[in-house]
């Protein structure tokens, strides 16, 4: 349940108590598998679905703004990751390349569009889309010295609050796209002692 009591100017469209009736579903599974002492293979998989309906008890039935997830909203997200690890020179050297599948689908009911003149609609709004990240990674030891470094191509997915919005403070969403990025890391480190401790 949320209440928020407005004391702005837009008093009609920031006074609402809204409850909402969720249902949430998450799945996490990982599994590896050595091939020998310098081929390695993992796996994970991260699935989540949400089902949220709700009402708006401060507005009368019936208004454009009593119910703004009267009916229900679907919002359904996986991430399929594979990892391949290879450790050569007398494992001085680590390898890692990984590639994730992303998967949301969303269906937002009743979406609240503002339009021209501070007018609204809502509709049905329908979103699928599927992407894919990658990455690779090294580190390399040599006597005291390490180096790292590494590169990925990943994906941020939207969470609920930016899709479906809470129906009036913050709008509805359901076309965001994801974030993505471009990163890129490098560093080193040297172990030395600096004297025996007595």
């Amino acid at each position: 349940i949320r209440t928020h009591p407005s004391g702005s100017e837009v008093d009609d469209l920031t006074r609402y108590t809204v409850h909402y009736d969720q249902k949430y579903v998450l799945f996490n599974s990982g599994a590896g598998y050595t091939f020998d002492a310098h081929h390695q293979l993992s796996a994970n998989v991260v699935y989540d679905f949400l089902s949220r309906q709700g009402r708006n008890t401060y507005y009368p039935p019936g208004t454009a703004r009593a119910d703004p997830f009267l009916e229900p909203n679907h919002l359904s997200k996986g991430v399929v990751g594979l990892a391949y690890q290879h450790p050569a020179w007398g494992d001085r050297l680590q390898t890692t390349a990984s590639v994730k599948w992303y998967h949301i689908d969303i269906l937002a009911r009743e979406s609240v569009q503002y339009v021209w003149e501070g007018d609204f609609v809502t509709n049905d709004i329908r979103t699928k889309r599927d992407e894919w990240g990658y990455g690779l990674a090294s580190r390399l030891k040599l006597g005291n010295f390490i180096g790292k470094v590494s590169y990925e191509y990943a994906l941020r997915q939207p969470e609920r609050i930016e899709i479906f919005g809470d129906g009036f403070l913050v709008l509805a969403n359901p076309r965001i796209e994801p974030e993505t990025s471009h990163n890129l890391n490098a560093g080193a480190e040297y172990r030395f002692n600096l004297g025996d401790d007595d």
